[in-house]
């Protein structure tokens, strides 16, 4: 079953991410963006969490948890995708600043352009050309923010129009994706018990989350929140195009598969937890 799907999990997975960076353009506009990626300090912070402390942090748990490397492997691909695509709906409900948001994916999508086909070889080994790890990661990532937002500057009418029809296609992509992981993978999401890969990967993003507000004090809290609930979430595809362009082991693509629920449960929970945080310090 696993291999009658695949087609249809591709399908969904490319819907479901470029939909939801085409609707992150098309919400915030670009001057608003812009102006949050002028403010150093989240930029700065951004990329000092997303693509340093994370790689290190999932390095260092494959080093003291007994991962098989397939596992490990994924837990250090997902480390270096941050921002899932659902990201602004858990965002808004946490309150998080709308402007940040969008700073937030500008930096995961062209961090993760630029640092992912560097860094896979180096850190993990992998023989793929560097430009098939960018080229799927820059034309359902990038391009679709970037369309996006160029839209909304150019014409917000049009750009509110195609808004109503893209957030339904999103929302029922990221349905279809949760299904057909669900179908494709359950097999081998059982066969992943016991081996210490669902710990690892709770713990690292519960690490990630809790380390990335208790630690930006400084930070107004809207942009506190942006930041955790940035780095609770993955970019399933972004991680797994690495995996696509080298054909490695099927157990680092269930390990990334398994991000699904995880990071579903963690943001929700996430989410939750800063609403309360909110409502109490009113």
């Amino acid at each position: 079953m696993a291999n009658q799907l695949a087609p249809f999990l591709r399908v969904a997975l490319v819907l479901f991410i470029a939909g939801s960076l085409l609707e992150v353009g098309l919400r915030v506009p670009l001057r608003d963006a812009f102006a949050a990626l002028r403010d150093w300090r989240f930029t700065g912070a951004t990329v000092l969490w997303g693509f340093i402390v994370c790689p290190a942090l999932a390095i260092v748990l494959t080093w003291v948890v007994p991962l098989e490397r397939p596992y490990a492997v994924g837990l250090t691909l997902l480390a270096m995708a941050p921002g899932a695509p659902f990201l602004p709906a858990v965002a808004a409900r946490a309150g998080g600043t709308p402007a940040y948001v969008a700073a937030f994916f500008v930096i995961a999508a062209v961090g993760a352009v630029l640092y992912m086909p560097l860094a896979v070889p180096l850190l993990l080994g992998f023989t793929a050309d560097p430009w098939a790890i960018a080229r799927p990661l820059l034309i359902f990532i990038l391009v679709p923010l970037i369309a996006g937002a160029g839209l909304q500057a150019a014409a917000p009418r049009a750009a509110a129009r195609l808004l109503r029809l893209v957030h339904p296609v999103a929302t029922v992509a990221m349905l279809l994706v949760v299904v057909f992981v669900a179908l494709s993978y359950w097999r081998d999401f059982l066969g992943v018990v016991g081996t210490y890969a669902i710990a690892a990967q709770c713990a690292f993003l519960a690490i990630v989350t809790v380390g990335a507000y208790v630690l930006s004090p400084g930070f107004p809290e809207g942009q506190r929140r942006v930041l955790a609930l940035g780095l609770s979430t993955r970019n399933i595809g972004a991680a797994a195009a690495p995996l696509l362009a080298s054909g490695a082991d099927r157990r680092a693509m269930v390990m990334i598969a398994l991000a699904v629920p995880t990071t579903v449960a963690g943001a929700a929970l996430t989410s939750r937890w800063l609403s309360h945080r909110g409502r109490r310090h009113q």
